[in-house]
């Protein structure tokens, strides 16, 4: 066989295996997709030491034959029909990006750039060393992506394949490049930690708001009661939550409910801290009500606030309130700049997160990370948020 075609052979096995995954998810399609995966990485070796020891060329072309079927491969995953995630990835939207770049955009256009340069100078014998420093740096990426994915137990298959591809560039790299074994581990770790850095970046997105502005004792009491009373569980707690809610939202009214019931289990055995932070649109209907779920929060009882008011139709005044509610206005006329500074604080932890405006959202935050590990925005998987939950173990 043609080498070039052996070279694709086994990369191409490997995405196979785990087309079938996506269409089977079974458990053991799982194993075979992942026995597939390394017994192709394996091949991909065997093939080029080989050649290599035959004085044989063709590293070069070999390495852009399979930089370019991942790139296809990469590109192919932003088509669902072709490669559709479904539910698979429980929530991590983001990591579905870097820096605004969707992660398959990213990977196909770098590894279309490694075949393109490569296939041109396929007459050389060796690698040139900038285009084999990216091709190890995509090694690197690789290996964050399984390693996050073994993490939160995840099994993406489309993600999957373009790894499993990208591995198979190993061999072609050992056996063509020039760079010596530490300097191809360092290049793996500075890609790794920079895509680490990159979705973890070091802030206090984490922490509860602070006071904005100048504000008398009085006022200071009553920021830290509404703050605490939209608060559920241990501040302490592995897995901190937040979600958002738009208090016209009819699907915010149908979700709530199931939410919370949700969330009671793993707020009652310490897993999870959660905030509810109604979400704030500069429409007067809008605004005002928002403002009196917060001095519901304050004293206590945001949750049946919420279970009464969400969806109420735009527009509404007090007297939508009811009797239960009558006194939050008058309560909000005398607290109005606490209110300014928890909404406040709260636009700053938005764009802190990276949170788009879609509601009803959930995100799960590790204890003291500033990223989100898991975000669902607008269409709730229940089931899935409950797996991404239950992952993290109580002692974290």
């Amino acid at each position: 066989m043609n080498p070039i075609a052996w070279a694709l052979a086994a990369p191409g096995a490997a995405i196979v295996a785990w087309r079938i995954h996506a269409a089977v998810n079974a458990r053991w399609s799982m194993w075979l997709a992942i026995a597939v995966s390394l017994i192709a990485i394996g091949l991909s070796l065997a093939l080029n030491l080989r050649r290599t020891m035959a004085g044989q060329a063709g590293t070069p072309l070999r390495l852009a034959a399979v930089a370019g079927l991942g790139a296809l491969v990469a590109f192919s995953a932003l088509i669902d029909v072709v490669w559709e995630c479904g539910s698979a990835c429980d929530g991590t939207a983001a990591y579905a990006s870097v820096l605004g770049i969707p992660a398959e955009v990213l990977a196909g256009s770098v590894l279309a750039l490694i075949a393109i340069v490569v296939a041109a100078q396929a007459h050389q014998t060796r690698i040139q060393a900038g285009v084999e420093v990216l091709a190890w740096a995509c090694v690197g990426a690789a290996c964050y992506y399984l390693i996050l994915s073994l993490s939160l137990g995840l099994v993406c298959p489309r993600c999957l394949a373009v790894h499993s591809v990208i591995l198979c560039m190993i061999p072609a790299l050992i056996t063509g490049g020039s760079l010596r074994a530490p300097s191809r581990l360092a290049v793996i770790a500075l890609a790794a930690l920079a895509l680490h850095a990159t979705y973890h970046p070091i802030s206090d997105a984490a922490a509860p708001p602070s006071p904005a502005g100048a504000m008398d004792a009085e006022q200071l009491r009553m920021f830290s009661k509404i703050d605490l009373g939209r608060r559920y569980g241990d501040p302490q707690a592995p897995i901190q939550a937040e979600m958002y809610l738009g208090l016209h939202c009819p699907h915010c009214r149908d979700s709530f409910p199931d939410l919370m019931r949700m969330f009671e289990p793993a707020i009652a055995s310490g897993r999870v801290h959660l905030v509810i932070r109604p979400y704030y649109q500069d429409a007067d209907g809008v605004r005002r009500l928002t403002k009196l779920s917060l001095m519901a929060a304050a004293s206590g009882r945001l949750r049946p606030f919420l279970e009464s008011m969400l969806g109420t139709p735009p527009g509404a005044d007090d007297s939508a309130l009811g009797a239960n509610w009558a006194g939050l206005g008058k309560l909000l006329d005398d607290f109005t700049p606490a209110v300014d500074a928890i909404l406040s604080a709260d636009a700053a932890q938005q764009r802190r997160l990276q949170r788009h405006t879609e509601i009803p959202s959930v995100l799960l935050l590790h204890h003291g990370s500033s990223k989100p590990y898991a975000v669902w925005p607008r269409d709730l998987d229940l089931p899935a948020l409950e797996r991404a939950i239950a992952r993290v173990p109580i002692g974290l």
